[in-house]
């Protein structure tokens, strides 16, 4: 196995903490998961402080059983060149090296190495970046002046056991959509047959009955249709990691192919990015969809945002009929609504996955208002500023 730590500078002081409190000892669970204490973990350090690099070595030496093989790169380069050579378990990566900075170092390793766990030891004490980071791929962040070789071993032990359900995990799910992307693929063939003798039979028939039929008929393939295409979208959400979005080029680009005949749409937004699965852009296609279908007299929509202690708020309005006030707090179920009640469904789905909320406040007859409640540290500004 092999882990890689990347450098921390400016450290102040290595003094180990007391040892925070865990229900489980550093070694239970693993021979459970497969992760053995008798195997030697191949652990990758990538840090450019020798100071640190020996107060690793010394807490590995320090472990009743010392089951670490531990490898150092004093640069970022050099670490990724160790990885394409050899096989590491885990990485150790600090935030920042003389050949590369912060979040962008974590991005590099992921990108070289998208199965191996990261583990990062930094001084910085940034909340907020270690949620991005982890948001991006790291197992763990840990602070190196609150580091001892209790902490670190559990931390490299419990990065490696999630790193492998995580895979396990996606390979499940790689399976379920082969499976999924099949029987679409075969139900859609026999509608295709369906479809395509329905207009011979309409032909054929001899009488108006007949022909209602064939047109109840025709309709449900119709929806039958409609709700394999469903099942394809609903099937990508989560399917890949979350990611930060610019708004108002997600809009953009949802709205790009889209006929808005005399509609007019006006994108008021500041320069905000939102932390979000990457069916973002299906998030705001739909909304522009629900409204040129069942607005009725949509003439323009208007798209805002405001900001308050509660995070970021993003308003979806237009001035159409509305949404009826019995019909507001069921609109996101699915079934419920014209079309199958599908396409509000798979929006708050989407939104779900980083819990950005979405409710509909508008006033009845004078136009639908969709507002997504986005919570701190889900947001930022463009450019990959922090909110």
């Amino acid at each position: 196995m092999v882990l890689f730590v990347i450098n921390c500078r400016n450290l102040s002081c290595f003094a180990p903490p007391k040892v925070l409190n865990d229900p489980r000892p550093p070694t239970e669970g693993y021979a459970a998961r497969g992760v053995l204490m008798q195997e030697m973990v191949r652990v990758l350090l990538i840090e450019d402080d020798p100071v640190f690099v020996r107060y690793v070595q010394e807490m590995f030496q320090e472990l009743p059983q010392n089951h670490f093989s531990l490898q150092h790169a004093d640069r970022l380069s050099k670490g990724l060149d160790q990885i394409k050579g050899k096989t590491f378990d885990v990485v150790l990566l600090d935030l920042m090296l003389p050949d590369s900075e912060r979040l962008e170092t974590v991005r590099r390793v992921v990108r070289h190495a998208p199965q191996v766990p990261i583990v990062i030891l930094t001084t910085l004490r940034d909340e907020q970046t270690g949620v991005t980071a982890v948001q991006i791929g790291a197992q763990d962040f840990l602070v190196k002046a609150e580091v001892n070789s209790e902490l670190l071993s559990r931390a490299i032990r419990y990065a490696m056991e999630r790193k492998q359900i995580e895979e396990a995990v996606k390979q499940a799910n790689r399976n379920l959509n082969l499976m999924n992307s099949i029987t679409r693929h075969d139900i859609l063939n026999q509608l295709t047959i369906i479809l395509g003798y329905l207009p011979l039979a309409r032909e054929m028939a001899t009488d108006g009955k007949q022909k209602d039929y064939l047109e109840k008929i025709e309709k449900a393939a119709d929806a039958i249709h409609h709700q394999i295409d469903f099942t394809r979208d609903y099937q990508s959400i989560g399917a890949h990691t979350p990611q930060w979005q610019n708004i108002r080029e997600t809009i953009r680009n949802a709205v790009r192919n889209q006929d808005l005949g005399k509609v007019s749409l006006h994108i008021d937004l500041k320069d905000r990015e939102v932390y979000a699965d990457p069916m973002l852009e299906k998030v705001f296609y739909n909304l522009l969809d629900n409204a040129l279908r069942h607005g009725e007299h949509v003439t323009a929509i208007h798209v805002s945002c405001r900001e308050d202690g509660d995070g970021l708020h993003l308003v979806w309005e237009d001035n159409g009929i509305g949404v009826p006030a019995e019909e507001k707090s069921r609109i996101f179920r699915r079934g419920v609504g014209k079309n199958q009640g599908l396409g509000l469904f798979l929006i708050r789905s989407i939104l779900d996955i980083t819990n950005i909320t979405i409710q509909e406040t508008g006033e009845p007859g004078k136009g639908a208002r969709f507002e997504m409640q986005v919570p701190r540290g889900y947001f930022r500004i463009g450019a990959g500023q922090s909110n």
